[in-house]
């Protein structure tokens, strides 16, 4: 694969200028509609099964990803291509700077791609590459953007600090936090307090 771009068009019923044997659509959240190469697409497993199980043109709704994601994801996939999974050394849990770890290319995706302007307070982009990667299973787009979260908030002193870095205005109310507690006991060692 030398090129992999996502081209992107309005959503339609049919996409007549798509070469469905090469590409599939994904119809995204702002109404745009990607048009990924079958070889990067084969890199999320949700993708690949589709991809599989189809005889013919490949649509799939994307409805809660906008379309600048899913190019995230695809520069992604782009450069590592020749290398996937990309050999990336990240500790877990994160033990040292992200630019200690990543290569070049990869920490520049983290701070131009990721990040806004490479603000760690602009970190909004992260959870959206998170949630799409999770939803279609791209585990190495997944765990860079883990890895993006970790080492923002390994500096974390406190928990005002925390509260200031996600824009959190008001912390938990005690029974909210007793409901986090209940619905995610595993998470917790503080459940029978």
């Amino acid at each position: 694969m030398t090129d992999v771009k996502v081209e992107k068009m309005p959503i339609g019923d049919n996409y007549p200028l798509v070469d469905f044997s090469r590409n599939i659509v994904l119809e995204c959240s702002d109404g745009v509609a990607c048009v990924m190469p079958i070889s990067a697409a084969k890199r999320c497993n949700v993708l690949a099964q589709l991809i599989s199980k189809s005889a013919g043109e490949v649509k799939v709704p994307l409805y809660e990803i906008h379309s600048d994601i899913v190019a995230k994801i695809c520069m992604y996939i782009q450069h590592h291509h020749s290398e996937w999974p990309p050999n990336l050394r990240i500790d877990k849990p994160l033990r040292t700077d992200l630019r200690d770890a990543l290569t070049a290319w990869d920490y520049d995706f983290y701070t131009k791609q990721l990040l806004e302007d490479g603000d760690p307070s602009k970190n909004d982009a992260i959870f959206l590459v998170l949630k799409a990667a999770q939803y279609l299973e791209c585990d190495p787009v997944r765990d860079l953007a883990c890895a993006a979260l970790a080492n923002i908030v390994r500096d974390v002193k406190g928990e005002e600090d925390f509260y200031k870095l996600f824009k959190v205005s008001e912390p938990f109310t005690e029974d909210e936090t007793k409901k986090l507690y209940e619905d995610y006991e595993y998470r917790s060692s503080k459940k029978d307090e």
